[in-house]
């Protein structure tokens, strides 16, 4: 109760900025724009999940996911707001196959543009995410190679994903 509390607070203090509401690039994906049922373990045709993570020592950090998958395609959004830090907002695509996707995730931070490749798992109403290590030889983040996926998110109704956030052009 108390992560619903601040994620409230938290998105109503976002909500009073000058910001755009993100758009998905135009797509298959939902193209009469009605609510897609959310679930899950996608099946073969198109659903949106979305997953939420609090972490931190107070759990004050949080990490959001929205992912629209058709077969095997994904399409999505991708937000980290730490407390104390500057928050990355960004759009996902990529493929999913045997409940691993594997993506892109373009984001702005600061008004820069950048891009990371990110796994995720789906599995028992869960999202986990591979780790990513900073690698100084290309000066980003990458992969941690051999990591299992030990980040957990936990699944949210869809209606509760982040609004009015920067639009990242896609």
């Amino acid at each position: 109760m108390k992560y619903v509390c601040f994620l409230a607070s938290l998105f109503l203090l976002q909500s009073c900025e000058d910001v755009r509401e993100p758009e998905l690039p135009p797509n298959e994906f939902n193209t009469n724009n009605a609510p897609v049922e959310s679930k899950v373990i996608p099946d073969s045709k198109t659903d949106t999940i979305c997953f939420l993570r609090a972490y931190g020592t107070y759990h004050l950090d949080t990490m959001a996911v929205k992912l629209i998958i058709k077969d095997h395609d994904v399409l999505g959004e991708m937000v980290e707001l730490p407390f104390e830090a500057d928050r990355k907002l960004g759009y996902i695509r990529g493929t999913f196959e045997d409940s691993i996707i594997h993506a892109a995730w373009v984001y702005d931070e600061e008004e820069k543009r950048d891009e990371m490749q990110v796994a995720f798992r789906l599995s028992n109403n869960q999202l986990l995410q591979q780790p990513n290590i900073f690698n100084p030889t290309v000066g980003k983040n990458v992969l941690k190679e051999g990591a299992g996926f030990s980040i957990r998110f936990e699944s949210i109704d869809c209606n509760k994903f982040p609004k009015n956030l920067i639009r990242v052009g896609m």
